[in-house]
């Protein structure tokens, strides 16, 4: 998973995933505006499990938030992206999971 903040300020990304409504991850990244060419990349920290995956993004101090579920055996590369004035979910599935090592 791949934090992006493509607006025109530093932003705090809280970000939370839950396996089957277990939550395994849980903190807050600041990521720099686009202009300072910052992202920040979470592949090593977060879990290698299956299940039901949820994936819970806010950006601090706004209403901005996006929530994505996966319910199925396929293996996921997320990009989390703050436009801002919006934040979206981009992904891309394989079952095909060493594709995404």
């Amino acid at each position: 998973m791949r934090l992006t903040n493509t607006g025109s300020t530093t932003q705090e990304f809280e970000c939370t995933v839950t396996v089957d409504r277990e939550t395994v991850y849980d903190e807050t990244h600041t990521v720099a505006a686009e202009e300072d060419g910052a992202t920040v990349e979470l592949d090593d920290v977060l879990p290698d499990e299956q299940g039901t995956i949820t994936i819970a993004t806010a950006i601090a101090g706004t209403d901005f938030s996006e929530e994505t579920t996966f319910d199925d055996d396929n293996c996921y590369d997320v990009v989390v992206e703050y436009t801002g004035d919006n934040v979206v979910h981009w992904q891309s599935g394989s079952s095909d999971c060493d594709a995404f090592r």
